[in-house]
């Protein structure tokens, strides 16, 4: 299967923080690729768009806060299987690289 990459970006509106999340799919579970707050989320996001990554924004996001806590190049744990399909499934369904989710 594919390589699959997304980008998960969430502008944390109380703390005025960007923070970036992203994933890649090969076929087993997704794995987190990389994580990142303020200049270094905003260095993922210009990466992901050079090389034309999905990318969804929210205003805020506890799924980022818990992607945090996991190592790069790793898989996501089960737990966390349904909140990334959703995502996965919304980039599936959406034609626009970058849209903001309602």
């Amino acid at each position: 299967m594919d390589k699959k990459s997304s980008l998960l970006s969430v502008r944390d509106r109380k703390a005025g923080i960007l923070k970036a999340a992203a994933l890649e799919y090969t076929g087993s579970a997704p794995r987190l690729k990389a994580y990142g707050k303020g200049e270094v989320a905003k260095a993922i996001i210009e990466m992901a768009q050079k090389f034309n990554v999905k990318i969804i924004e929210k205003e805020s996001d506890d799924l980022l806060e818990m992607l945090s806590q996991i190592k790069i190049n790793t898989e996501i744990p089960p737990e966390l299987y349904l909140a990334i399909a959703r995502i996965y499934s919304y980039f599936y369904f959406t034609k626009d690289r970058k849209e903001k989710k309602p």
